[in-house]
């Protein structure tokens, strides 16, 4: 669901993922964003937020990083 409306969680880590009942939901959108459907091509993002142990390498080494 998120994807389909554009939204990125940008903090995906054990802590908020809660299950009930065999059905897994994502929790906590505090650094959640959404994308613009209409500057997609230019979105590069630098910012360093979320829990570093489960950051992507490029976002640790402040490299730009894009929806790929």
């Amino acid at each position: 669901e998120l994807h389909r409306n554009r939204i990125v969680h940008r903090d995906i880590k054990a802590e908020n993922i809660k299950s009930k009942n065999g059905v897994y939901k994502i929790v906590d959108f505090t650094y959640c964003q959404k994308l613009d459907i209409y500057h997609e091509n230019d979105m590069v993002k630098e910012a360093r937020v979320g829990s570093i142990r489960f950051m992507a390498p490029e976002v640790i080494s402040k490299q730009p990083y894009g929806l790929k």
